[in-house]
């Protein structure tokens, strides 16, 4: 834990840190990925039948 406090320390000393409001652009993509991935993996959903 005492790495990524000193890494985090040096970034702060050299950078300004800024706000940025809205809403994630990614955090946005990877839910529609999500429901593309249920809607995918329930299509076939008691079509086949196990042998």
């Amino acid at each position: 834990m005492l790495d990524k406090r000193r890494i985090y320390d040096r970034i702060l000393e050299m950078c300004t840190p800024m706000y940025v409001g809205g809403t994630s652009k990614r955090e946005v993509i990877a839910s529609m990925k999500m429901e593309k991935a249920k809607t995918l993996l329930n299509t076939n959903r008691g079509e086949e039948e196990c042998e």
